[in-house]
């Protein structure tokens, strides 16, 4: 089985990812405000796709829910 895959970010970038790794057979999640803790602790792999300017602000809102994971920024 393939690895569930969360992308943090639903931008340009983010729905792009989404996309291309569902087409590849993976479980995707992306999510917007709100929601990025609850996406990244479903996730094995967390994927960061916000702009560079708002990544501080995502990493403090994720907090220890990325512990352990494989993370792409």
């Amino acid at each position: 089985m393939k690895q569930k895959i969360a992308i943090i970010g639903k931008g340009n970038v983010g729905s792009a990812l989404k996309r291309g790794l569902e087409r590849a057979g993976y479980e995707v999640r992306n999510s917007g405000k709100g929601t990025v803790k609850e996406t990244a602790t479903w996730g094995e792999v967390v994927i960061i796709a916000v702009p560079f300017t708002a990544i501080d602000a995502v990493l403090h809102e994720l907090g220890n829910s990325i512990d352990g994971k494989v993370m792409v920024m």
